[in-house]
Parts: structure tokens; C-alpha cells; sequence
């Protein structure tokens, strides 16, 4: 039979390490991953923000407004002429436009615009009408036409960028090509014979601009967006011209489905808006042009 063991009485030092009271865990670490796990459940996922992005399409189912007059300086010659009413073009239009951004960073990017709108009529005077030096009868069979293009070049910089959205700020130019005239054949004397008789007015005007715009990705293949340009302005001498006053609003609302990889289909709001006077060779042309429409466009980003 084995010799008991001896007992051993517990000192002092090891009687108060077995009653102290036990050393608390801490949870910092598993709380915080814990949390970050968690903010990544219900924060919003970050999208695919393109480097270049491209859109190409036109304007269906116009409505323009047309109100303009070519008058000659010191003299009461030129009136107001609504080109719908009474010139007889028509209120609607088939515009082409081509949009296009290049993104540098979240923050920063270049915006390129183009559209051109070309329209014209022909028609029988019921009225008579003053237009620049030349009087158009009532009778007169005239051919009037009236183009715009306008190409747009801004930079934005994005001052609230999420991964999601985007709102920022945009400077740049509107440069604008105006070209409108009235022509007509007109009877001199009975049977005497006819004159013609026209006055043109071609200028190319740049505008600066400011501009605030918005972008959401609603997922990946979903975006919507939204902006305008804006100016008032009045100086002297700019290029040929002798003298502009007036503002311009360019506003556009859109949405995008990308449908095939990089290539996607939209749809959209366009409302432009210039009223001004151009002082030019003693001739200003002035009035208010407008006009508002849907947007067709296909688009490529990558």
C-alpha cells in the first residue's frame, strides 16, 4: 500500500490568487469587427463609375417657339416675326445631339455637347412683314430658314462624390451658330416683273456659362441624371459683333439602362432657351428662341 501523500497548506499568496476576483475580457476588437461587419450589410454598394462615356441620339416630339426681329440701327425698320404663325414653320423638329464626359478621378471631369437644328419654310405672305431693310408684301411667296448649332465644352468638378451619386459644379462655353433670312420673289408693277429680295444674318456666338449637374447610379446597369447651364450677360465688342445682351438656359434630365455590356439605350428632357440681341454691321437680331423635347439616344461607357 502506497505511502499517503502530505499535506500541504496553501499560503497566504496562493489563498488570495484563487479568491481575486476574475480579470475582465475585453470585447474591443470583437466589438469592432462586429460593427464594421455590420455598417458593410446596410451601407450602399459602390458602382462602377465609367472612365469615358458617350451618348449619341436626337430630339422627337419638339415644341419650339420662335420670335425674332432683324432690325436696322437708328432707324424703326425691323418688327417682330413669330416664324410659327407667320412664316409657317412648322413646331416641330428632328434634332441631332452627341453628348460626351471624360472622368479624371471621382471628383473631376470634361463635358462635350453638340446639336445641330436646321429648319426652314415656305410659304405665302398674309401679312406683311419688315425684316432687316427689305419689306415682304402680302402675296409674296418667300422661303425663310432658320439654323442653330451649338457645340459645349465645360469642366465640372464634382464637390459631393458618394459612391452612388455625384452633384458638382460646371464653367465653360456655349459656342452658338446662328443663320436665319427671308427670301421672296416678289411681283413689281403688275406685269412688270419680279425682284428678288433677302436679308441673311449669320453669326457664331460664344456664351460662357455656369453649370450644376447630378448623377445617380441607381445599380450598376441604371443611372439617372440631371443638369443645367445658365447665363446672363451684356458686353460691347466681341469678335464682329458690336454688342450682346441676353441669357441662355440649357437644361437636361435623363435616364440610362445599360442593356449589353458598355452599351446601353436612354431616354430624355431637353430645354433650351436664348433670348438675346446681337448687334452686328448696324444690324441686331433679337427676340426669343426656345424650345423643349424628348431625347432618343444610344450610349457606350467603359
Amino acid at each position: 500500500m502506497p505511502a499517503p501523500l502530505p499535506l500541504v497548506m496553501p499560503t497566504d499568496e496562493v489563498v488570495l490568487a484563487a479568491t481575486a476576483a476574475p480579470r475582465p475580457v475585453s470585447w474591443t476588437y470583437f466589438d469592432t469587427r462586429a460593427l464594421e461587419a455590420l455598417e458593410e450589410q446596410v451601407a450602399e454598394p459602390a458602382r462602377n463609375w465609367p472612365t469615358f462615356e458617350v451618348r449619341v441620339g436626337g430630339a422627337l416630339l419638339t415644341n419650339f417657339h420662335t420670335d425674332l426681329s432683324l432690325s436696322i440701327e437708328g432707324t424703326d425698320i425691323g418688327e417682330d416675326v413669330d416664324f410659327e404663325d407667320e412664316l409657317g414653320f412648322q413646331g416641330t423638329a428632328n434634332i441631332f445631339r452627341a453628348d460626351a464626359s471624360y472622368h479624371f478621378g471621382r471628383r473631376h471631369q470634361i463635358n462635350l455637347s453638340y446639336f445641330d437644328i436646321r429648319r426652314n419654310s415656305g410659304r405665302r405672305l398674309d401679312t406683311e412683314i419688315d425684316w432687316g431693310d427689305e419689306t415682304y408684301p402680302i402675296g409674296a411667296d418667300i422661303n425663310s430658314f432658320f439654323d442653330t448649332k451649338v457645340l459645349k465644352v465645360t469642366y465640372q468638378w464634382n464637390f459631393l462624390a458618394e459612391d452612388t451619386w455625384s452633384l458638382g459644379a460646371a464653367i465653360g462655353v456655349h459656342w452658338i451658330g446662328l443663320s436665319t433670312g427671308i427670301s421672296a420673289e416678289v411681283n413689281v408693277g403688275g406685269s412688270a416683273g419680279q425682284v428678288d429680295q433677302s436679308a441673311d444674318f449669320n453669326q457664331g456666338v460664344p456664351f460662357p456659362v455656369l453649370g450644376l449637374h447630378a448623377d445617380w447610379r441607381v445599380t450598376d446597369w441604371l443611372k439617372l441624371y440631371g443638369g443645367a447651364d445658365f447665363l446672363w450677360v451684356q458686353f460691347g465688342q466681341a469678335g464682329s459683333l458690336t454688342g450682346i445682351e441676353g441669357y441662355l438656359i440649357d437644361a437636361i434630365v435623363g435616364a440610362e439602362a445599360m442593356v449589353l455590356g458598355p452599351v446601353g439605350l436612354g431616354v430624355g428632357y431637353n430645354y433650351f432657351e436664348l433670348s438675346a440681341d446681337f448687334e452686328k454691321d448696324r444690324l441686331t437680331l433679337g427676340g426669343d428662341y426656345r424650345y423643349q423635347g424628348l431625347l432618343l439616344f444610344g450610349t457606350l461607357a467603359f
